[in-house]
């Protein structure tokens, strides 16, 4: 974590480093005192454990999961489901019906598709059943569950 010393604390005074929250220099402000290091104790978390949920949080932002999806996995989790959304009532599912009588979906989402040909003007998008799924699957508006 490094040497804290104030410098990130934002009741710190921008010009003369004084406390902003309760006056004077921070190392004449008793910590029972301190607004921010209050807010850290309240979590009840030792440090260990904020910096795991901070490594946590950078991974979701990274690869785009939102809090509310994380949330809702887990509710599910909780209730010894997973939510699933098959192709048929995926919002990416092109249908399909064949000449001789298969029908099907076309997987639109851009992670499941890529383009080729001399001018990449031709976009591959992979054949899939009905009841079939991936983990891009999202439900079409006012779709099945």
């Amino acid at each position: 974590m490094g040497n804290f010393n104030c410098l990130r604390c934002r009741f710190r005074h921008k010009d003369n480093g004084n406390c902003t929250a309760v006056g004077g220099s921070c190392t004449a402000v008793p910590a029972a005192h301190c607004p921010l290091l209050r807010e850290y104790l309240d979590t009840g978390l030792e440090p260990a454990m904020c910096a795991n949920y901070k490594t946590f949080e950078d991974e979701a932002i990274s690869k785009g999961v939102t809090f509310k999806r994380i949330v809702a996995l887990m509710e599910a989790d909780r209730a010894g489901r997973l939510v699933v959304t098959r192709c048929k009532d995926c919002e990416h599912a092109e249908r399909y019906e064949r000449a001789d009588g298969t029908a099907g979906y076309y997987c639109g989402h851009p992670k499941n598709t890529f383009t080729y040909g001399e001018r990449w003007d031709r976009i591959f998008k992979p054949a899939k059943k009905a009841d079939d799924f991936c983990s891009y699957g999202e439900p079409k508006e006012g779709g099945a569950e």
